[in-house]
């Protein structure tokens, strides 16, 4: 398919000089990490894109499937749609949330006009990434501080640790959804069972006991879900998860590892090995990801309904059902609070939006048991008995490889997370000097990489971080920008100093 009848995309005359006056009316900082253009047909604008913004990675997003191919090698990343990933998807893996503020997107408008429904699809999908990664952001603000802390409390918490062997059987993946309880009535429950914290209710009041549980969350009331717990069961966590320090010492312990430079730090300083992990949006969707890691069979899910039934959002018993009986009285019954229509909310929506835009790499690897909730584009829904009645459902135990000889004791942990929080402690402070405001180069880009320094902040003072990454290149020029910077470190430096002071507290790990 070419151009639409009379559209053009540049000029017949000049289109370099077209894309330079284009690429120099930009409103985008000049340290831009991703710039995205959306059709840029020819790709003339690459080479005056990447001359003004020499820091930035260029991304393409085409409107059809079969132009502009030969162009593609100028771009650092290229999407089409019917690739077999969503525009939504790509964004969040080329755009992550640190770099929203130095993220620009521009029209190339006459390819927008020539593809008009092509390119109202992308306007839209850009809404919904960036409507998602404000969410991310607003939760990271808001939670930074305490998931440092459950940090510190999770590596000196952990007694023992463990690693699982990969099976060839299947494993029911348990979410927190109302239709659980009709798989482990079936009989579910004897498969190799990994399950989310917040489903652990249902396995208790059906007697299951299962394999692994997966806890992502780090707010203070995920703590509830662990009563549920029983001591054989493998807890995989990665160390921001909120976790009661008896669970930590009690249950054996996978400590997952999501690949950032102060987890290795903190991991290698506790002699802990981590087992690969990815971050998602739903702790679902990080639950499947180490699932079909750990087996070659398939993951079959049940309770992943990603709506509600007959106003039930959660699998009977959860505690967030049993909070909302608590708070009923005769002027607020429960028979208020759970109406009868069926219904679902954004959080749900944006979490059965991951699991359909990975549906392409999900195919033969992941089915859900019927019922299934809400349909879910790609993802196949399957007879409950035809997967029971096949030799594939045995059950078994997942077999620990211990590592219980290169771990750290206790003291020496301690004494080790204290030596890299001062060591982070004296970098801000020194950062922070409002006497000389003055900044060595490669301290600015300490902050502006990926790296432990830099990630500590974003773990402490979320906001701060991204307040600074716009500032460092005007540093020199303009006096304001280092106060600004200095300022922020400051408050990174207090957060420091608090958690040193709680970490001298922490006798409880210790005794």
């Amino acid at each position: 398919m070419g151009l639409p009848p009379g559209k053009t995309l540049h000029s017949r005359y000049n289109p370099v000089k077209e894309a330079e006056r284009f690429a120099e009316s930009l409103d985008f900082p000049s340290n831009a990490s991703v710039i995205a253009v959306c059709e840029p047909g020819d790709s003339y604008l690459a080479a005056p894109l990447r001359s003004r913004f020499p820091s930035a990675r260029l991304i393409a997003l085409r409107l059809q499937r079969e132009l502009f191919h030969e162009s593609d090698g100028l771009w650092n990343a290229v999407w089409r749609p019917g690739q077999g990933e969503s525009l939504r998807s790509f964004l969040l893996r080329q755009v992550p949330d640190e770099e929203l503020s130095l993220f620009g997107f521009a029209e190339w408008r006459p390819g927008s006009e020539a593809w008009r429904e092509e390119a109202k699809r992308v306007q839209d999908a850009l809404g919904a990434f960036l409507a998602l990664q404000r969410r991310i952001i607003a939760t990271r603000s808001a939670f930074g501080p305490r998931w440092m802390k459950n940090m510190v409390r999770g590596a000196l918490g952990v007694r023992n640790p463990v690693q699982t062997k990969k099976i060839d059987k299947p494993i029911l993946l348990a979410g927190a959804g109302p239709t659980l309880d009709s798989a482990l009535l079936r009989g579910f429950g004897d498969m190799h069972t990994l399950t989310v914290s917040s489903a652990l209710c249902a396995f208790r009041r059906k007697g299951v006991v299962p394999n692994v549980c997966v806890a992502t969350d780090g707010g203070y009331w995920a703590l509830r879900y662990f009563s549920d717990l029983d001591a054989s069961t493998i807890l995989a966590v990665p160390l921001e998860a909120a976790v009661p320090p008896d669970i930590l010492e009690r249950n054996p312990v996978m400590v997952l590892d999501y690949g950032s430079a102060l987890e290795s730090a903190f991991l290698e300083s506790c002699g802990l090995s981590g087992t690969p992990a990815k971050r998602n949006g739903t702790v679902s969707g990080t639950a499947l990801e180490l699932a079909l890691s750990m087996t070659e069979g398939r993951v079959f899910g049940s309770g992943l309904d990603f709506m509600s039934r007959e106003g039930y959002s959660h699998v009977r018993g959860h505690p967030a059902e049993l909070s909302l009986r608590n708070g009923s009285n005769r002027f607020s019954p429960l028979a208020s609070r759970f109406g009868g229509i069926p219904r679902t909310d954004d959080a749900l929506e944006t979490y059965a939006g991951w699991f359909e835009d990975s549906a392409p790499r999900l195919k033969n690897r992941f089915a859900r048991l019927s019922p299934c909730g809400r349909p879910l584009s790609g993802i196949d829904c399957v007879d409950p008995a035809r997967v029971l009645s096949s030799s594939e459902g045995s059950a078994g135990s997942w077999s620990c490889l211990e590592n219980k000889g290169d771990i750290v004791p206790l003291k020496e942990r301690q004494r080790r997370l204290e030596g890299l929080i001062t060591d982070a402690l004296a970098f801000f402070s020194d950062l922070a000097d409002p006497q000389t405001l003055s900044f060595k180069t490669e301290n600015l880009l300490m902050l502006s990489r990926p790296g432990l320094l830099s990630e500590t902040m974003q773990y402490l003072r979320y906001p701060q971080y991204l307040e600074i990454l716009p500032l460092i290149p005007r540093v020199t020029a303009e006096p304001d920008c280092a106060r600004r910077i200095a300022a922020a470190a400051e408050k990174t430096a207090d957060s420091l100093r608090d958690l040193n002071r709680r970490l001298r507290r922490y006798e409880r790990f210790l005794a």
